[in-house]
């Protein structure tokens, strides 16, 4: 079920990743008309980036992930995401925890955790 749903989310691309979270975060904002595709994306963008710094502190900090970036064996997609999606749920309201997490793990949790 769960696991379905995040398999799901990690195997799409990463615009259709923003379109959807978009999608959730004007939903929670009650427009009643479609936007176009564009501002849907600019929506999730910018909400991904004022977030990013309370995801790296929950996640580049936590043994799994650090252990994950550390070591190339440690390297299960699978594995990292759902321990990823443990925590982002735990942080997020109002939008998928799923999509967040396929957001971050298709963008590279290096990206987040490596670079400044």
């Amino acid at each position: 079920m769960l696991n379905d749903e995040l398999n799901n989310a990690l195997d799409q691309n990463i615009d259709s990743l923003y379109l959807d979270l978009g999608r959730e975060l004007y939903s929670n904002e009650r427009y009643a008309m479609p936007l176009p595709v564009k501002r849907y994306i600019e929506r999730a963008t910018s909400w991904m980036s004022d977030n990013k710094q309370r995801f790296k502190d929950i996640l580049c900090s936590n043994e799994m992930v650090i252990n994950y970036l550390n070591d190339k064996r440690q390297r299960n997609r699978a594995m990292i995401a759902s321990a990823i999606l443990d925590l982002i749920a735990s942080i997020t309201t109002g939008v998928s925890p799923v999509t967040v997490t396929a957001l971050i793990v298709n963008e590279g949790i290096e990206a987040l955790c490596l670079k400044e």
